[in-house]
C-alpha cells in the first residue's frame, strides 16, 4: 500500500493544537473563494477581505500559516488576505447604552453592569474577494 506524503501543513508540534481549527476554516475559505471566482469566469484571485470578531475564537495568524501551503497549485495562490479585526461592543439592558468592551472584562463600558448583550465581536465572514482578468 502506497504511504501519501502531505505538504507540511502544520508543523508536528502542532498536530493537536488550534492550528486544526484554522486549517479547517482556511479550507473552507478557499472553497468559498474558489468556487465563487468559477462564478465570475475570473482568472486568478488577488486578495481576499475577511471580517473577523475580537471574540470569534479564530487567530488570523494561525489561518494565514495555512493559506500559503493549502492555496498551493490553485486560483488563490500568491493571494493575500487581509483580516479586518472587529472589536467585541455589548448593548447593556440597564442603562440602554451600547459600547466597546474592554478585553476580559463583560460588564457595560458605561454604568458596569454585567446585563449586557454582545453586538458585535463574533464576526468571521468574508467580505470581499478581489480578482484579476481571465
Amino acid at each position: 500500500m502506497p504511504v501519501l506524503s502531505l505538504p507540511a501543513l502544520i508543523p508536528a508540534s502542532h498536530v493537536w493544537t488550534a492550528d486544526m481549527h484554522e486549517l479547517g476554516l482556511t479550507m473552507k475559505i478557499l472553497s468559498i473563494v474558489t468556487g465563487a471566482l468559477e462564478n465570475q469566469n475570473a482568472g486568478r484571485i488577488e486578495r481576499i477581505k475577511i471580517k473577523v470578531g475580537a471574540f470569534s475564537g479564530v487567530v488570523p495568524e494561525l489561518i494565514e500559516d495555512c493559506f500559503g501551503p493549502a492555496s498551493a497549485g490553485t486560483p488563490a495562490e500568491d493571494a493575500s488576505l487581509c483580516f479586518e479585526k472587529v472589536p467585541v461592543t455589548v448593548s447593556c439592558s440597564d442603562c440602554g447604552k451600547t459600547g466597546e468592551i474592554k478585553e476580559h472584562e463583560f460588564t457595560c463600558p458605561y454604568c458596569g453592569s454585567d446585563h449586557i448583550r454582545i453586538v458585535t465581536g463574533r464576526e468571521f465572514y468574508i467580505e470581499s474577494i478581489e480578482v484579476s482578468g481571465s
